[in-house]
């Protein structure tokens, strides 16, 4: 999934990934900083862990493995 800034639609995500029921979630351009523990956490469902690699250096990119 090209998220384009899952840090302002953590509850569409979330809706997302119920909807469509999988084990596992790809996201591309993910636009999470280091400080960003909010938005995380509102793109994290309950029994999941998102991790993810945020791009410093840049505004944009990064890419996160929700399982």
């Amino acid at each position: 999934m090209n998220a384009q800034s899952v840090r302002n639609k953590g509850p569409d995500f979330v809706d997302y990934v119920c909807d469509s029921k999988v084990n596992i979630a790809v996201i591309t351009e993910t636009w999470l900083k280091s400080a960003d523990s909010a938005a995380r956490i509102a793109a994290t469902l309950p029994g999941y862990r998102l991790f993810d690699h945020p791009r410093p250096d840049r505004n944009g990119g990064g890419t996160g493995i929700l399982a």
